[in-house]
């Protein structure tokens, strides 16, 4: 995890992709621009045409503020779909936000109470305790240097989200060797069409 902490966005008419880069600039797998786009959105039934990138949003207290801006742009409810710290930042922005979240997709949790959590992203140490508003999934890798699967267990009971243990994975990054990380939009495919399916 870098202590850059900026969480960049790219969003369809269907979704916001919440993702960062890592130390190396590569962008965290679940957060890859390729991961989210016209399989989820037709998964969802949505119109893809529209596709525009949304400035990088920072992990510190605006940041929050400046998703709620961005969910505020998208034409019909988004499914959130963010990595690491990016994680963290949806859980403590749905605390105060009104505005309704088709879903969130959350990839690699961190866990704030170890020793690899950078001092730089104080603002999210204490994360949200209650249920999300919002139908949410978790990802997690068994040997996440930044969160233990017993974390994910903890974040999932806690936020009654949904849990996939996707086997040994490192941080779920460029690091991983995982590419465009098919069962990864398998995984991103099937929530959403889960999500539509209740919706209808």
């Amino acid at each position: 995890m870098s202590s850059e902490n900026r969480a960049h966005f790219s969003a369809s008419r269907s979704s916001a992709d919440i993702s960062r880069r890592d130390h190396d600039g590569h962008h965290h797998a679940a957060g890859d621009r390729r991961i989210g786009r016209k399989p989820l959105a037709n998964a969802l039934g949505k119109d893809t045409s529209a596709d525009a990138a949304i400035p990088a949003i920072g992990l510190g207290p605006a940041g929050p503020q400046r998703l709620e801006r961005e969910v505020r742009l998208s034409p019909a409810p988004p499914l959130l779909v963010a990595h690491s710290l990016a994680c963290l930042l949806v859980a403590h922005w749905q605390q105060t936000s009104v505005l309704p979240v088709a879903g969130a997709f959350l990839v690699a949790v961190p866990d704030p109470r170890s020793e690899s959590f950078p001092q730089e992203a104080c603002d999210f140490i204490d994360p949200p305790a209650g249920v999300l508003r919002m139908p949410s999934l978790i990802v997690a890798s068994s040997d996440d240097p930044f969160g233990t699967p017993s974390y994910a267990r903890e974040r999932a009971e806690a936020w009654g989200s949904g849990l996939v243990d996707i086997g040994a994975a490192g941080h779920v990054n460029g690091e991983s060797g995982l590419g465009d990380w098919p069962d990864g939009m398998n995984l991103l495919t099937a929530f959403a069409t889960g999500l539509a399916a209740v919706g209808r």
